[in-house]
């Protein structure tokens, strides 16, 4: 019975293997991490134990994820707590567009780890979590976007996907200076959490608490408080939503 050939090679190259990759005429690309700072690499390896270098790119920020497909090539995300990176490289080891800013952090919230995945129609698919400044306690959040294979990332063609979500919630009027109108709205009975945060994340007052039925809620804030910036909260079977308000005083 034939198998696969058990035989090992050695390549010579000093070089971090980030992934491999067998294109449908049977080449061996590999996506690494040189063994020099910042740099990045798409190489051939060969049955002999060569190791060819066909692009290359520089970055400093930290590896997340990778991924491989046969017809279109390589797509990696790098991040740091502020900057969510992507590149692209084809299964001839040609870099497709420049490496790019893919998602820039949101205000108050930073970036934590990530995925990549690109699918049969050419699209590449990140997804990655955010967690709060202002709430280091509270669940962390899946942000995802979409963008085409070819497409630059300065253009408006990077779609984000909203994060299928069991709950809603929304505050009125905005900024407000007596009373502040909250209304949620469940799609199941859950246990919710309703609170009021200043910006240092210091819970200010728990505007409800327990078990709640489906369908939408309304309640109110008349803060007793300093006018300011306030965070309204509600945590749901470990979902977290909040809407930034402005008190004025």
């Amino acid at each position: 019975e034939q198998g696969i050939d058990p035989s090992e090679a050695v390549f010579s190259c000093p070089t971090r293997a980030l992934k491999l990759g067998r294109t449908e005429g049977g080449r061996l690309l590999c996506l690494s991490g040189a063994s020099w700072l910042f740099a990045r690499q798409c190489l051939e390896l060969g049955r002999d134990g060569s190791c060819q270098v066909l692009s290359e790119f520089t970055t400093d920020l930290s590896f997340h994820a990778a991924a491989w497909h046969p017809q279109y090539g390589f797509a990696a995300t790098f991040g740091s707590p502020s900057f969510l990176l992507l590149a692209r490289v084809d299964t001839t080891g040609a870099i497709i567009q420049p490496l790019g800013v893919l998602h820039a952090r949101d205000i108050h919230h930073y970036i934590i780890e990530s995925d990549v995945a690109i699918t049969d129609d050419g699209r590449v698919v990140a997804a990655w979590l955010e967690q709060s400044e202002l709430l280091p306690d509270s669940s962390r959040r899946l942000m995802l976007a979409t963008v085409g294979w070819n497409t630059y990332l300065s253009s408006e063609e990077v779609r984000f996907i909203p994060q299928p979500s069991s709950f809603s919630l929304s505050a009125y009027p905005n900024p407000f200076n007596s009373v502040l109108q909250i209304e949620y709205e469940l799609a199941a009975r859950a246990e919710i959490d309703l609170s009021v945060y200043n910006v240092l994340g210091q819970q200010v007052e728990r505007l409800e608490n327990g078990m709640k039925e489906a369908g939408t809620h309304r309640t109110s804030w008349s803060p007793e408080s300093a006018g300011g910036i306030y965070f309204v909260t509600l945590r749901h079977n470990g979902n977290t939503e909040s809407r930034k308000v402005l008190y004025l005083r």
